[in-house]
C-alpha cells in the first residue's frame, strides 16, 4: 500500500515571493555534541531568539521533581507552537508539528529527565516556522501524564 505522503520540498522554494534558483541544501547537524553547544552558548548568551526570525533556538528549564523523587514518563505538549525538533537533556525527543497531527505530544521517557532536585532539566526547541512568543503567556511547553494522539483514518 502505497501513502500519499510527499517528502521532502515539493513545491518552488521562495524568497519574498521570488522563485530562488541555484541554491545549495546541507542537513543541519544536531547530535548530542552540538545541542550541548547550543546550550552553552545560549547560557553565555542569555537572550531570547527574536520570534520574528523564521528559524529559532529557544532554551528554557525545567525543576526536577520534588524532594528527589525520580522522575516519571512524561509527554510533551507543543500546544502553541509551529514546527521543529524539540530536545531535553540533549535527548532528541523528536519532531512536532501539532497543525498537521494528528499526534500532538511527544513522549519524554523517565531516563531523559535528571530527578537530582539539586539540577535543573534543559529543553530545547528548535523552532523552525514561527514561535508563538510575540506574546508571552504563549510562549511555553507543558509535560503531561497521557498522550494525545489524535483522531487517526483507516
Amino acid at each position: 500500500m502505497l501513502l500519499n505522503d510527499p517528502k521532502g520540498i515539493i513545491q518552488n522554494v521562495t524568497l519574498h515571493g521570488v522563485i530562488l534558483t541555484n541554491w545549495t541544501i546541507f542537513p543541519l547537524s544536531l547530535d548530542p555534541d552540538d545541542v550541548a553547544m547550543i546550550l552553552n552558548i545560549s547560557n553565555v548568551l542569555g537572550t531570547p531568539s527574536d520570534p520574528s526570525e523564521p528559524v529559532s533556538f529557544y532554551v528554557g528549564s525545567i525543576p526536577a521533581m520534588p524532594d528527589g523523587k525520580p522522575p516519571l514518563d512524561t509527554f510533551l505538549y507543543l500546544k502553541n507552537w509551529s514546527k521543529g525538533q524539540a530536545f531535553v537533556n540533549r535527548f532528541n525527543v523528536g519532531r512536532y508539528w501539532p497543525a498537521r497531527g494528528p499526534q500532538q505530544t511527544l513522549y519524554v521517557p523517565a531516563n531523559s529527565l535528571n530527578g537530582n532536585p539539586d539540577f535543573n532539566n534543559t529543553i530545547l526547541l528548535f523552532e523552525i516556522d514561527a514561535a508563538p512568543c510575540f506574546i508571552s503567556e504563549y510562549c511555553y511547553v507543558e509535560f503531561i501524564k497521557n498522550p494525545m494522539l489524535g483522531i487517526t483514518e483507516n
